[in-house]
């Protein structure tokens, strides 16, 4: 295992359109502060893929706001 196979996962279940899955992996990384930069542009696609799917305006708004909060911490 360890941070290299975690992020390998996330990469592929972003690629996998797999995106609960890339949040729950993600958060791991960014918790460890191992590849959390890259692992918080994955999170941030998955939560923008996931607000696109959401019908729900609250649902679709918390993903977005999430997303915003977590770009904002990337600069």
């Amino acid at each position: 295992g360890g941070e290299d196979a975690l992020l390998k996962a996330i990469q592929n279940a972003a690629t996998e359109s797999d995106h609960q899955w890339v949040l729950e992996l993600s958060d791991h990384l960014i918790a460890a502060d191992v590849y959390s930069q890259e692992a918080k542009r994955l999170k941030v696609g998955s939560l923008r893929a996931l607000a696109d799917l959401e019908l729900n305006a609250v649902g679709r708004n918390y993903y977005l706001v999430s997303a915003q909060e977590i770009e904002q911490s990337l600069t």
